[in-house]
């Protein structure tokens, strides 16, 4: 017995509407979304994607010559290259120190601490430290030796002539020259601690 029911056309009618529907609905809801994402992800990536011709950087002329900085110099470093480079320090030149002569007195001292020192003879040791502006400040030296140190004290205060008048404040890199009562050898050169002040 054959139980297929074979639709008339009022009943395949509603059917065929819904899928046509169905089929009509899938379609157009692409069509709107996909331009929409795109549009959105365009507009998210701003600048993201290659640029436009107007946008390019234009291209330096052929005529114009490359800068020098590759050149190497007298001394075969490439003018671009200071040397250091691999060590990531910057080296500043040391200052040259100002040689100058002991004052005999001094009012409202202080002590001084020394940089570095170099040996000009065996009995003489040049040292440098910071004092002063020079027309107002005075320095004197304090030297204590034995068989295994030279200690040194560098003093700075004002020139008794200066005392009262206005000074500008600046730091002098400056130097004395101290006499040793013997040869320095291998003797160390330290800095003298707890000298008496004026």
């Amino acid at each position: 017995m054959n139980l297929k029911h074979s639709l008339t056309p009022d009943e395949t009618a509603p059917r065929a509407r819904a899928a046509e529907g169905r089929a009509r609905r899938g379609p157009s809801a692409a069509v709107w979304a996909l331009p929409a994402l795109a549009a959105l992800l365009l507009t998210g990536c701003g600048g993201a994607g290659e640029d436009t011709d107007d946008d390019a950087p234009e291209e330096p002329d052929s005529d114009i010559a490359q800068t020098d900085l590759d050149e190497p110099t007298d001394d075969g470093q490439a003018s671009g290259d200071d040397g250091d480079a691999d060590d990531g320090e910057t080296t500043l030149p040391e200052p040259e120190a100002r040689q100058v002569d002991e004052a005999p007195e001094l009012v409202g001292e202080v002590q001084a601490t020394w940089e570095d020192y170099e040996e000009i003879s065996e009995t003489e040791l040049e040292v440098m430290f910071y004092s002063g502006n020079l027309s107002c400040y005075g320095v004197r030296s304090v030297v204590e030796e034995d068989a295994e140190e030279v200690r040194i004290a560098t003093i700075s205060g004002r020139l008794p002539e200066a005392e009262d008048q206005p000074c500008t404040q600046e730091a002098v890199y400056v130097s004395v020259v101290v006499e040793l009562e013997e040869p320095l050898g291998d003797r160390d050169v330290v800095e003298l601690q707890d000298v008496e002040l004026h």
